[in-house]
């Protein structure tokens, strides 16, 4: 059993490494964009909310239970959740950035020569961009406010093809 609580300690901490990870990438990219930059909130959607708080919760009562017991294990374990209940959290709460030179969204930085399509689904609010980059294309989903949908758009009309 101890060796089944090991390896569930070295995902989380994966998963934490991971979102860590697009967390410095987020801010190193940021540093790319150029001229004038605006940035839109992103809303958190529900399954965010719910993943956070069952991670939080969890973390926590094992952390209790942990202590009670003196089970360092599971006063690991817990950490690790809390840690990653954090790093998520501030993960999802990145912004989109559109500036002159491209766009920033979900810890990627397209110039817009690399952004072949875009719209929105005005329905559910998602901005999706088809970028084409070394690797082939993606497709890039992010949710954005309704509100924002048609100054998002503007901007990219105005930066991309100049009206």
């Amino acid at each position: 059993m101890k060796s089944f609580d090991s390896m569930i300690i070295i995902l989380y901490g994966v998963i934490v490494v991971f979102f860590l990870y697009r967390i410095i990438k987020q801010m190193k990219d940021k540093k790319k964009l150029e001229g004038n930059i605006e940035s839109f909130k992103r809303p958190s959607s529900t399954f965010e909310v719910i993943l956070f708080s069952v991670l939080t919760v969890t973390g926590i009562v094992n952390l209790y239970f942990g202590y009670v017991q003196n089970n360092k294990q599971n006063m690991l374990t817990a950490v690790v959740m809390i840690a990653l209940a954090v790093v998520f959290a501030i993960s999802t709460r990145s912004k989109l950035y559109v500036a002159e030179n491209g766009i920033l969204s979900n810890a990627a930085f397209s110039t817009y020569k690399q952004i072949k399509k875009w719209g929105f689904d005005p329905e559910n609010g998602d901005f999706v961009m088809l970028v084409k980059d070394q690797k082939g294309e993606n497709r890039e989903v992010t949710k954005v406010n309704k509100a924002d949908i048609e100054r998002i758009n503007t901007l990219i009309r105005k930066y991309k093809l100049g009206k």
